[in-house]
């Protein structure tokens, strides 16, 4: 159960490097917006926000938005939930997982 624990996180986070290392940025086409400006258009369409935050949507892949706002989320999710289990006293297997998650 250890070696899968750490086995599926490292491949994933090796695929996500890989990602960010190699990534093209991706060409997107051009479309007007309501107030006649340019706006890059990816998978999910255009944002109606005028500011852009954290960071350029659509910069590592053309189908996450924000890839690394996306990416750390994941340990604040595993935080919250570490939380909880520690509040609720859930058992030890599942903290483990859910400590394995903030990391």
């Amino acid at each position: 159960v250890a070696a899968v624990a750490v086995a599926v996180p490292t491949v994933w986070c090796a695929a996500l490097l890989t990602l960010h290392i190699k990534h093209d940025v991706p060409s997107f086409e051009s479309v007007r917006s309501g107030a006649g400006e340019l706006q890059r258009e990816g998978f999910w369409g255009t944002l109606p926000s005028a500011w852009d935050h954290p960071e350029p949507n659509y910069l590592v892949s053309g189908v996450v938005g924000e890839f690394w706002s996306v990416l750390t989320t994941i340990p604040v999710a595993g935080a919250l939930l570490l939380y909880l289990g520690l509040r609720f006293g859930y058992g030890s297997k599942v903290m483990a997982i859910y400590a394995l998650t903030c990391c």
